[in-house]
């Protein structure tokens, strides 16, 4: 998925969450999307919501 928008940076710092699973730094990021067009955002909030249930259902099932 691309998606073009513009966006302002609120934080980012190192996350130690993943750093044992992944090689190189991990940052956590937040932003705030200033100029998106509409069918983006749905997209991004389609993604969002589809990784939250695979989410949800791994806990449930482990």
């Amino acid at each position: 998925m691309r998606i073009e928008a513009v966006a302002l940076v609120g934080r980012a710092q190192r996350s130690g969450k993943f750093l044992e699973h992944l090689s190189g730094a991990v940052v956590d990021i937040s932003s705030k999307f200033v100029a998106i067009r509409a069918n983006d955002k749905e997209e991004i909030l389609r993604y969002t919501f589809l990784r939250q249930r695979e989410q949800l259902r791994a806990k449930r099932e482990s």
